[in-house]
């Protein structure tokens, strides 16, 4: 049973950045139009009201309050062990019986790290009615040299008023902006031999080039949707989660693709070759349960200038209960879609376990068995 369709339509435009680009294209991220969120390499907070309360020293009665709207930058970088930080403060109200109030920024960094000195544009004092914003930064870096460490990040605002002798505080953090460095990247497929650091809890997206490796997109893409256990997609939070052992990644694609196995003709001179999902490198491989003969299984062909996906009729028709796909597809995809997953891997700093997506552009509108490839 064909899995393409006659229609000419390739794949739709889809604008996602190579992993590898990842930290850069975080720079331009501007926090104060995108409010809290996090990624790979960069993180953004914003809170609003951060506020103050101000008592009178003798009788304790509340003088006044102050408001700011604060928001927050933490820059991390793939191949450094530099964690940038920014804050931008912005006033919301001081009520006139403070006369004045004053920030002053703590932040503080747990574990192997160090913190430089702070720098700050405008000066952290308002009056009443005063609008003038302020930013601040300071640069810290984690201190090992070997290994793993991990880093948590927290920060507490003190503040004055000349209206009272009390300096109350203000302390927060954020669970997902927990940092993990590392130099142990040296040895992977694509070695990266200075240390990085990342927001572990973030997991990212491996994107799959549609346009240049199609059959093989489409063999990940068909298997993300139909098989029920859904590996890789997003939509259906089920991430794959790399393993990292090279001698149990062997052995599973020994088991989904052995010697023995023969592809179906594709009509082109670019060879068949075994391509399995998940992949042989991630934990839910199904060479950890199963043979590559139990897994679905299709091939792909060259018709009309256009690849296809078919079901391939010499075995049993999926169930989609499968654990896992297999296809005969052109060995250039094949190895090319591979050496995507390596570059990833060592790009988003992918550790044993980690998690990460699985995403194939242009294929979003597609159906569940129809779709055309270009």
């Amino acid at each position: 049973m064909a899995l393409a369709s006659n229609v000419s339509a390739a794949p739709a435009p889809h604008s996602s950045s190579s992993s590898s680009s990842a930290a850069t294209a975080g720079d331009a991220v501007s926090c104060a139009a995108s409010g809290s969120f996090y990624s790979r390499y960069v993180g953004c907070l914003l809170s609003a009201p951060i506020g103050a309360a101000l008592y009178d020293d003798r009788s304790g009665a509340l003088i006044g309050t102050a408001s700011w709207t604060v928001y927050q930058k933490v820059q991390l970088y793939k191949n450094e062990n530099s964690i940038d930080q920014t804050m931008t403060i912005v006033p919301q109200k001081v009520d006139p019986a403070l006369k004045s109030v004053s920030i002053e920024w703590t932040p503080l960094c747990a574990g192997q790290c160090s913190s430089g000195t702070q720098e700050w544009v405008g000066t952290p004092t308002w009056t009443p009615g005063d609008q003038h914003s302020v930013t601040a930064g300071v640069g810290q870096w984690w201190t090992g040299t070997s290994g793993v460490g991990n880093i948590d990040l927290s920060w507490t605002f003190k503040f004055s008023s000349p209206a009272s002798s009390k300096t109350p505080s203000f302390s927060w953090s954020d669970a997902d902006l927990k940092i993990r460095c590392d130099v142990i990247m040296g040895k992977e497929e694509v070695p990266e031999t200075k240390p990085g650091c990342v927001f572990q809890k973030y997991i990212p997206t491996l994107p799959v080039n549609s346009k240049k490796y199609p059959a093989a997109a489409a063999l990940y893409w068909l298997l993300m949707e139909k098989l029920e256990t859904h590996p890789g997609s997003k939509a259906h939070n089920s991430p794959l989660t790399r393993q990292a052992d090279e001698d149990i990644a062997k052995g599973n694609r020994g088991k989904m693709c052995p010697s023995s196995w023969k592809g179906r003709p594709n009509g082109t001179a670019d060879a068949p070759s075994c391509d399995e999902y998940p992949f042989a490198k991630s934990r839910q491989s199904g060479g950890q349960s199963v043979v590559g003969d139990q897994c679905a299984q299709f091939y792909s062909v060259k018709e009309n200038g256009r690849w296809a996906l078919e079901y391939d009729d010499n075995s049993p028709l999926p169930t989609w209960q499968e654990v896992c796909g297999r296809g005969a597809i052109p060995l250039t995809q094949n190895t090319g879609a591979g050496g995507q997953l390596g570059r990833f891997t060592t790009a988003m700093r992918l550790h044993d376990k980690d998690a990460y997506y699985v995403d194939t552009p242009g294929f979003e509108n597609c159906n569940q068995t129809l779709c055309s490839l270009p």
